[in-house]
């Protein structure tokens, strides 16, 4: 069986194998802006749904509470 063929950089040279430094810092500034995105996201979404249903009648006046809902349990364990 053939080897398959090695990646070759810009100067020639065979690139390089295993850990990277700048692997590893392009890794945590993705991790740094998607996270927050995420999370905000997730929140706003969740808002606008409790909103929805309340304004549509799916719940009850007083909305929902730490205990009743889901969403809002999670994001008080993300924020411990």
């Amino acid at each position: 069986m053939l080897a398959p063929p090695l990646l070759v950089s810009a100067d020639g040279a065979p690139a390089g194998e295993g850990f990277s430094v700048t692997n590893l810092l392009l890794v945590l500034l993705v991790l740094a802006v998607a996270w927050p995105a995420y999370q905000w996201l997730r929140r706003t979404l969740s808002r606008r749904r409790r909103e929805r249903w309340q304004r549509e009648g799916l719940i009850e006046e007083d909305g929902f509470t730490r205990d009743t809902d889901p969403d809002l349990r999670r994001d008080d364990e993300t924020h411990l």
